[in-house]
């Protein structure tokens, strides 16, 4: 992500960010759970949030899981709430929370289509913000959730994006994207997705899903168009949402590196299906990294019981 300025001073963390969303949206998926935890925290974490009771004087209580496993349990009581331009509020630190105990304001100013955002958190000293650097990795940290944001509300627009980088040439990338698709996506793969105007089906026990080969550059780009699709989850109503959304792969490479950018065109967070497809391809592209660099992915197994939807 890019524009996000992050400056440590004495005891006080501030970010400034320009968002390309106008402040009511901004303002809209910073304060609705639904929104939020698909953003909060760094990268690598995910987010299950209690109710938010969005005023002075409400808390919002809410449990940061990181990638190791290990369960962090939060409390945010509000301070000042002005919508939609200021938001202060305080972590606790209570015995039954994460030992951090620092403020924050965030401010949310309109710029045209645009908004400008400052968040400022302040420790009790900077010895402590030192702590919770060392302990949390407290600078980071914001700084991933403000980029997270930032794609959060790009995929809103357009859909699900990600983006890797590796130290390999681009034919290795587009060869895992093109003839080896079964190594780190889904074993059970059925037809071609080599040359354009190929077809092909994956499969995650009883869901599928069909696709067509809409364009290839070699090399460069890779478009598929969804054509058919089943959706496995009982909790989710439309079964075929994945139908006419498009998967992007657009490779750059940059000296001995390659740049990997996909979106996924029209999975965004209104679907149904958002919250499980968004793990299941952070999962799949983690096992494309790992294929590509290593030889060896983790694709879905067909003895394996079905947790996500991609």
């Amino acid at each position: 992500m890019t524009n996000t300025i992050t400056t440590v001073e004495g005891k006080t963390i501030t970010v400034k960010k320009t968002l390309n969303a106008p402040r009511e949206l901004v303002w809209e998926v910073w304060t609705k759970p639904e929104h939020i935890v698909h953003w909060w925290g760094p990268v690598g974490f995910t987010a299950t949030s209690g109710q938010m009771d969005l005023k002075a004087g409400g808390c919002w209580n809410f449990t940061m899981h990181g990638p190791d496993g290990r369960d962090y349990p939060n409390r945010i009581i509000f301070l000042e709430v002005l919508q939609p331009e200021r938001l202060v509020y305080k972590h606790s630190g209570d015995a039954d929370t994460e030992p951090v105990n620092f403020q924050v304001t965030v401010v949310f100013e309109a710029d045209g289509h645009k908004t400008n955002l400052r968040m400022q958190s302040v420790f009790t000293s900077a010895e402590d913000l030192e702590r919770v650097d060392r302990e949390y990795g407290a600078v980071q940290g914001e700084t991933d959730t403000a980029d997270r944001l930032e794609e959060y509300l790009v995929n809103m627009k357009t859909g699900f994006q990600t983006g890797i980088t590796l130290n390999t040439p681009g034919k290795n990338v587009f060869a895992a994207l093109t003839a080896n698709i079964n190594a780190w996506w889904t074993v059970t793969f059925e037809g071609c997705a080599i040359n354009t105007d190929d077809t092909f089906t994956i499969r995650f026990g009883n869901t599928y899903k069909s696709f067509v080969v809409e364009e290839i550059i070699p090399g460069k780009k890779i478009i598929w168009k969804c054509t058919a699709a089943y959706i496995d989850v009982p909790s989710i109503k439309n079964k075929k949402e994945w139908l006419g959304t498009k998967i992007i792969w657009e490779l750059t490479q940059s000296g001995s590196t390659t740049n990997v950018n996909m979106i996924h065109y029209g999975l965004t967070p209104m679907l149904e299906c958002y919250e499980i497809c968004e793990q299941g391809w952070r999962q799949f592209i983690s096992s494309l990294q790992h294929y590509i660099l290593t030889g060896t992915g983790t694709p879905y197994q067909q003895t394996e019981i079905l947790t996500a939807a991609n």
